[in-house]
């Protein structure tokens, strides 16, 4: 087959680049959807590589990412875990170090996660920021891109990884123009911090200057017995992939210049995608072809979501942030609905398990000798095509086709679902779970319509204000101690005696010496990000499922009167969830967030009518708002004299001048924060003499490295600083103060763990009490020998209401 001369000199071109960057040892890593442009940009390198070993170069490792949406369409999905296959295939039959990273959106930002939790609306065609693009592609390959170079770093490749696009200016006008403004083309750019200078990320477009019609003729002539080496042994699926979704020919034609005869721009994306419109162009045209119709569902909710985006009725009234004045909530039609993500998840598990029966009833027509029958094995039979090609079409046809194709609603989504509905009070306990029973074990399945009018546009209801919220179920979690306990239970912690084992200060099990004590503990599990442990999650489905569900038919039957945060508590209590590193406190205060929504009756069941009945109006909001930041303003007037006044004496009674108010407020907050800093520091070294790793699931030496850093700036701030005669004082009394608080708890014969708990952050044991005793009063008498030295200046300004 020939090829047109301009083709043959853009691939040249890109082959030399390519070449030129691995002799300059360069690590390459292709950004892929497998899509035409990527597919291309990626065989040109590979096709490059091969040449730059054959004439004796080295090729450095190649990353080829690849994000996994997990609402792929599915038959992109398909094609795109094929060309993985070949691309690893190819790679090991000549000797490459090819790298297939694939990425998935983090658990929380996976679409049926964060639309049918009620947490977020799909990314509708009005939306200006369309961050669905970010979280499920971006993110994940930037986070995978990320890791893949620590590694890299590790073997020596210092140079950040080249990664390679498949952008081209040919595509649209916005996107030539966004090229240009990124500095994107056939060369290697460098992104830099506007700040510092600092390389952040590079770049190479190698089909910057290429057309649509130069893709396809280039991917036409690459494969095994073709006149380029290619990955795949061909690349008809790729190009029938395009042709089966834009009802176009991309087949190149030999006899007219081998230009396509109908060259595909077609897009493919994911099968819930609403950016697109009344309807998804692309996925249409698959299903009019019988071998796609098992996407049909699929299709049928999209569209679905489309035509209600702007049904108030689908909504919950209710927002999430409080204003920082007056403290009430806004009341407006929000995210989905109780009822509407109850459906959502429904139709959801319908869907997956109608494919898992189709699956099951081809394989039996496999069986049976009854395949031929099958509309999509004739509608690829009919095809005028190659009869070879038409052959290894149907046969891999059939064998794809005895597997589900698609699976939305895994263990650890439905999981998730229940975790968020719980801790937004959106439905009683472990709801999901009873969902998924009545579809999967009872049969009540649900679609959605196959044709949906479409709700037109309309104004936004005016905002309404409810009042403030009232108290929650707990009070908050300070560290490893929760002060407080509700009866009804419904809290984060438990109350429990403190002996052998059962000591988690820090939500772990640990073996340590102690005595008798009661203590209020937190248990949540941290990790690197939200999310299931594999084994604990296999154990929760098969221990505690029937528990779940019997909660569940208890509450709404009257028999269990527990908040709807129950579930939630159960999985952080269990340890079945684990939170990203650092967020414990955040989930807690967002489950007081939903226990104090439904204490107000903003809970997932309640009517807009009840809940706009007990709000203000905008404008009478407005007009208390404005009372409340002039009544603060007034107050605030009111504190700035005092403070003005109080200095005022402070330097007319030390003679200090207009320094005394810097160091009245150095004092100030060394008495408020320096006992708590320092006692949480011992408390962490004696957890590092323990062996103990963790502490609030957070590791021993990070924290102890953190509390130490501030307490050393705080004592050359006392003793080095310009204010030393004034602060130094302090600081060491506080340093003898603390240390001897220390020496008493671990002396007294009657050891109170509690005690030791509340004044130190955390329950540590006794072991070796008496000697530690000995070394903390040591260490308060030096620092009180040490203070004698600042006496005068401490004297000075301990004056009655300032010492």
């Amino acid at each position: 087959m020939s090829i047109p001369m301009d083709t043959s000199a853009l691939r040249a071109h890109a082959l030399d680049q390519f070449r030129d960057l691995f002799a300059k040892n360069e690590v390459l890593a292709f950004a892929t959807s497998f899509g035409k442009d990527s597919t291309a940009s990626l065989n040109l390198g590979l096709e490059a590589a091969i040449a730059h070993r054959q004439a004796g170069g080295d090729v450095p490792p190649i990353l080829v990412l690849h994000t996994d949406t997990t609402v792929e369409n599915p038959a992109v999905r398909v094609y795109a875990d094929r060309m993985i296959e070949h691309v690893e295939t190819f790679a090991a039959a000549h000797g490459l170090d090819v790298r297939v990273k694939v990425s998935k959106p983090s658990l929380l930002s996976q679409w049926p996660v964060h639309v049918v939790s009620g947490r977020r609306l799909p990314t509708f065609a009005n939306r200006a920021h369309r961050r669905c693009s970010v979280e499920y592609k971006r993110s994940p390959a930037e986070r995978t891109l990320k890791v893949a170079q620590g590694v890299l770093e590790a073997e020596g490749h210092d140079r950040m990884p080249v990664v390679v696009l498949g952008t081209r200016m040919d595509e649209s006008a916005g996107r030539a123009i966004r090229m240009t403004r990124r500095g994107e083309g056939a060369h290697v750019n460098e992104t830099r911090d506007p700040d510092t200078g600092t390389v952040t990320a590079r770049s190479f477009a190698p089909l910057a200057d290429w057309s649509t019609d130069d893709v396809w003729a280039y991917l036409a002539d690459a494969g095994r017995d073709h006149a380029y080496p290619g990955f795949a042994p061909d690349f008809t699926d790729t190009i029938e992939l395009y042709r089966d979704s834009a009802g176009e020919c991309v087949i190149v034609n030999a006899v007219a210049s081998s230009t396509p005869a109908a060259a595909c721009g077609a897009r493919h994306g994911c099968w819930a995608c609403t950016v697109s419109g009344s309807s998804d162009k692309s996925m249409e045209t698959l299903l009019a072809q019988p071998q796609y119709a098992y996407m049909q569902g699929l299709n049928d909710l999209r569209n679905w979501l489309v035509a209600t985006q702007h049904d108030f009725s689908k909504r919950r009234w209710i927002g999430r942030k409080a204003d920082p004045v007056t403290g009430h909530i806004p009341i407006i039609p929000g995210d989905y609905s109780a009822d509407t993500a109850r459906w959502l998840l429904a139709v959801l598990i319908s869907l997956d398990c109608a494919e898992a029966e189709r699956a099951a009833a081809f394989r039996r027509s496999v069986e049976t000798g009854e395949v031929e029958n099958d509309p999509g094995v004739r509608s690829l039979r009919a095809e005028a095509a190659d009869p070879e090609r038409v052959e290894r079409k149907v046969q891999r046809y059939i064998e794809t086709m005895q597997r589900p194709q698609f699976r939305i609603i895994t263990p650890e989504v439905l999981l998730a679902i229940d975790f968020l509905w719980s801790v937004d009070a959106l439905h009683a306990p472990h709801e999901a779970l009873r969902v998924w029973q009545e579809v999967v074990e009872e049969g009540h399945r649900v679609f959605a319509p196959g044709y949906t009018p479409e709700t037109p546009q309309q104004p936004a209801p005016a905002k309404a204000w409810h009042p403030p919220l009232p108290a929650p179920a707990i009070t908050g979690i300070h560290g490893a101690v929760a002060e407080a306990a509700d009866e009804s239970g419904c809290a984060l912690y438990s109350i429990r005696p403190v002996r052998g084992e059962d000591v988690r200060p820090d939500g772990r099990v640990v073996t340590r010496e102690h005595r008798e004590a009661t203590e209020a503990v937190a248990s949540i599990n941290e990790g690197e990000a939200f999310g299931f442990d594999a084994e604990g999650m296999t154990l929760f489905l098969e221990h505690e499922w029937d528990a779940c569900l019997r909660l569940n038919r208890d509450w709404h039957t009257g028999a269990a009167r527990t908040s709807r945060t129950e579930a939630a508590l159960r999985y952080l209590r269990l340890g079945v969830v684990n939170v990203a590193s650092g967020r414990a406190a955040q989930v807690a205060s967002m489950v007081e967030r939903g226990q104090r929504w439904e204490r107000a009756g903003l809970h997932g069941q309640a009517a807009p009518d009840a809940i706009l009945g007990r709000c203000l109006d905008d404008a009478a909001h407005t007009a208390l708002r404005d009372r409340q930041m002039e009544d603060a303003d007034q107050q605030a007037d009111v504190e700035r004299a005092i403070e003005a006044r109080m200095d005022a004496r402070y330097a007319r009674r030390s003679g200090l001048g207009e320094s005394a108010g810097r160091i009245r407020l150095a004092r100030q907050r060394m008495k408020r924060e320096l006992p708590r800093l320092r006692a949480r520091m011992l408390a962490l070294e004696s957890a590092v003499d323990e062996g103990l790793t963790h502490v609030d699931g957070e590791a021993v030496f990070s924290a102890l490295s953190r509390f130490s850093r501030d307490w050393k700036e705080w004592r050359r701030l006392a003793l080095d600083g310009d204010n030393a005669a004034h602060l130094a004082p302090l600081f060491l009394r506080i340093e003898a103060s603390v240390q001897a608080d220390l020496a008493r708890v671990l002396a007294e014969p009657e050891a109170n763990a509690l005690r030791f708990l509340l004044g130190f952050g955390m329950a540590l044991s006794y072991r070796n009490a008496e000697a530690r005793a000995a070394q903390a009063r040591q260490a308060s008498e030096r620092a009180r020998q040490e203070r004698e030295g600042w006496r005068l200046g401490d004297a000075q300004f301990a004056l009655p209401g300032f010492g």
